[in-house]
């Protein structure tokens, strides 16, 4: 679930694939969003498109400690 305030936020696979300079399609092959300690989708479950808090991503990708989504 979209936290209100936090829309900015949001991003897609193809959002986490341009951010690393990584094809979409290779993104999707190598599959690094489903790797232990990767931020866990905050999309329903199901959903047809995960969505990512840019936060917890930026943080994960430069070795920082993943902070909590607000509640």
């Amino acid at each position: 679930m979209i936290r209100a305030g936090r829309q900015h936020l949001v991003r897609t696979i193809a959002d986490l694939a341009a951010q690393q300079g990584i094809q979409v399609q290779s993104y999707h092959n190598a599959k690094p969003h489903l790797v232990p300690g990767f931020p866990a989708p905050v999309s329903s479950p199901g959903s047809r498109t995960r969505l990512y808090d840019g936060e917890q991503v930026d943080a994960y990708l430069t070795g920082k400690p993943v902070p909590p989504l607000p509640t």
